[in-house]
């Protein structure tokens, strides 16, 4: 499936018109699809999934906030540190274990989207 190709993927850059292309898709078709399958748009699926990745990290590795956001695929930590602010409300320091976990903002991930290979 395509979400799992991006799950698995985080650090790489995605194009729309890579993705549609992957699929056999146009790009106006692809973003269609995209979006009535997950009711987002790529970017923002893909910074959900690259949080949801940093917040793992943060709690479970003694990895630097630098290495964090660039195995998520943040082009810089700056920009890691942005979202991550303006989701969570707090800096991306070193959390105790679970505080992150009531987080809400997980959509579904049922798609009928599929990779040809």
């Amino acid at each position: 499936m395509l979400l799992d190709y991006l799950r698995n993927n985080l650090d790489l850059t995605h194009s729309i018109e890579d993705l549609a292309e992957r699929i056999a898709m146009s790009r106006r078709t692809f973003t269609r699809h995209f979006s009535k399958a997950t009711g987002m748009t790529l970017i923002d699926r893909l910074v959900n999934e690259r949080l949801r990745l940093t917040r793992e990290l943060l709690e479970t590795t003694s990895l630097s906030i630098d290495r964090i956001a660039g195995m998520a695929g943040f082009q810089t930590p700056t920009s890691f540190r942005q979202h991550f602010k303006k989701r969570f409300q707090v800096s991306p320091n070193r959390p105790p274990a679970g505080v992150y976990a009531t987080e809400t903002a997980e959509v579904s991930t049922a798609t009928t989207l599929r990779l040809n290979e």
